[in-house]
């Protein structure tokens, strides 16, 4: 599960910033609610989707100040 939805998150998402032109563009990330709550019976699935929710947040704050760096 780490590998799947924290790891190939993270490695698709560095691949994809890569032909993104200088004007921006958009990343997309689906996720389930085990990253808002945790269910009785999430076992390990949950941790993996708020780290997965939490790496979409850091993205988004990274990219907004460089966007604002560079305007």
């Amino acid at each position: 599960m780490w590998r799947f939805n924290v790891m190939a998150l993270t490695l698709y998402c560095q691949l994809s910033l890569k032909p993104f032109p200088a004007s921006g563009g958009r990343i997309v990330n689906v996720s389930s609610m085990s990253g808002h709550r945790v269910p009785p019976s999430g076992g390990f699935y949950a941790p993996t989707k708020l780290a997965f929710r939490s790496i979409t947040d850091a993205l988004r704050a990274e990219l907004k100040s460089v966007r604002s760096a560079t305007s």
